[in-house]
Parts: structure tokens; C-alpha cells; sequence
């Protein structure tokens, strides 16, 4: 049986943003766009590789999924709603 950490690791998927410094010098702001929605957050450095923002699955609604993003956007929670095609295998 899995661990609930080895659960969230087989959900982990990136997400394509382009970054900024963040206020602090541990964090980054990211912003994307999806489904004609513009989206921009605040999170830690640790959950980004270059311009990949690491995204977990949460469930798919028709032919998208919600993922869980690292932090509330500026405009929304920390759940949204997008294409599969935006996922990036980790």
C-alpha cells in the first residue's frame, strides 16, 4: 500500500508560467493562463524548476482536470480548473 506522500508524488505534474522574483528571496511569482482566465501567485522557489510550476491532480471534471496549485492565486483559491494538454509529466 502506498504512503499518502508516495499518493501526492504519483499527482505531481508541472505546469508551464513565467516566473518573476518574488518579495522575498525565497519565492517566485508565477503567471499563466488558462481557459482564457490570466492567473498569478506567490510561492516558494522549492516548487519550481526554471519556468515549470509543480501542480498536483485532483480530479478530472469532462476533458480537464483540477489541479491543486502550490499557493492561492491573486484571483482565486488554490484549485483550478484546466486543459490536460497544459500538464507536464514530472
Amino acid at each position: 500500500m502506498l504512503t499518502l506522500e508516495q499518493q501526492w508524488e504519483r499527482r505531481k505534474r508541472y505546469l508551464r508560467v513565467k516566473t518573476s522574483p518574488g518579495m522575498f528571496s525565497s519565492e517566485r511569482c508565477a503567471a499563466f493562463s488558462a481557459n482564457g482566465q490570466h492567473y498569478s501567485l506567490l510561492a516558494d522557489e522549492s516548487f519550481f524548476q526554471d519556468e515549470l510550476m509543480e501542480v498536483y491532480l485532483i480530479e478530472p471534471v469532462e476533458d480537464q482536470i483540477i489541479v491543486q496549485l502550490p499557493a492561492d492565486t491573486f484571483t482565486s483559491g488554490c484549485r483550478i480548473r484546466v486543459p490536460w494538454e497544459m500538464l507536464i509529466e514530472a
